[in-house]
């Protein structure tokens, strides 16, 4: 299987930037251009710093998830109903067996032509993988709206992957970070998104977005289709930065891991209104979820995911 690792301190070439606000650009895709921004459309877009209304308190689990999957802190979630439309066109039902054939769901993010950005435990599990680590096969289904027969952009299907060398090696959960290099440019239709690497004063308190595909569909069953396949989001702050971690009062649930924490910036270019500033991994307690933070080694990283995702 084609598969490989990245070190997340020795990529890339040139100091690494601290400090300081960077953001590397998306683009809306061939078929976006004429498209208009999701902004206050219903409980739609929170635009930059604005707070979110506080939550009630959480409802008591009699149990945590198997999966690394986050925690329900009470329904808030709304169904993406134009999901083909940048930038949710950038977010991507995932769907790989492991190597004892199980169906698993995630979500990940057109970061590049042929780059999907997600959790690492996405592509690399052990614990469901025992021989090789790395899932042997995934799909890729961005801007899915409940029918796995008509998709809106193509699917596409590799088995090449990309994460760190301290997830694979250590299951460090501040690296829990992988990405799914494409053999054809899906972003050129459905766009990727930008991502930034935000500095903690920027970060802390910042209003963000978590899109993704639940498998426990919140909504009503005919809102619901085939497990996993429909796009919610829901809204929050980041409450606390720890170290490489974002914690944020975000409602997620199974099949979001990977999912983008999604930031606002309504004065930026029209490509780069929306900013990926986190990558979704797990539930914290019961009153935070969190992300890993886009940081300028893990941008580096990705960056060099992108070189790679290159053909030759």
């Amino acid at each position: 299987m084609a598969s490989g690792r990245g070190a997340p301190k020795s990529v890339g070439n040139g100091p690494v930037q601290r400090d300081k606000d960077i953001v590397l650009e998306g683009n809306r895709g061939l078929s976006q251009r004429a498209s208009d921004t999701p902004f206050s459309r219903g409980r739609g877009w929170t635009k930059l710093y604005e707070p979110v209304p506080p939550r009630s308190a959480p409802p008591t689990l009699s149990s945590l998830s198997s999966q690394r999957s986050g925690l329900l802190l009470g329904e808030h979630r709304v169904r993406v109903t134009e999901p083909t439309k940048f930038p949710f066109s950038t977010v991507c039902d995932l769907r790989f067996h492991d190597e004892s054939g199980h169906l698993w769901g995630g979500t990940g993010t057109l970061v590049g032509q042929r780059v999907v950005l997600t959790a690492g435990h996405n592509v690399f599990d052990p614990s469901k993988n025992p021989r090789r680590g790395w899932f042997p096969n995934m799909q890729v289904i961005p801007g899915l709206d409940g029918d796995l027969a008509n998709t809106p952009f193509p699917t596409v299907q590799t088995n090449v992957f990309r994460s760190t060398d301290l997830w694979t090696d250590q299951s460090s959960d501040q690296w829990d970070v992988g990405a799914i290099l494409l053999p054809s440019p899906l972003g050129d239709s459905a766009g990727w998104m930008a991502i930034a690497n935000l500095t903690t004063g920027t970060l802390q308190g910042l209003a963000v977005h978590i899109v993704g595909y639940p498998v426990d569909c919140p909504g009503a069953a005919a809102e619901c289709g085939p497990p996993g396949t429909t796009m919610w989001m829901d809204a929050g702050n980041i409450v606390q930065i720890d170290g490489q971690f974002a914690r944020y009062n975000v409602t997620t649930s199974a099949g979001d891991s990977g999912a983008p924490a999604i930031a606002v910036f309504p004065t930026a270019s029209d490509d780069n209104q929306f900013q990926l500033v986190a990558v979704h991994t797990e539930g914290f307690d019961l009153q935070t979820n969190r992300g890993v933070r886009i940081t300028p080694e893990l941008l580096t990283l990705i960056q060099q995911w992108m070189a790679d995702s290159v053909p030759s």
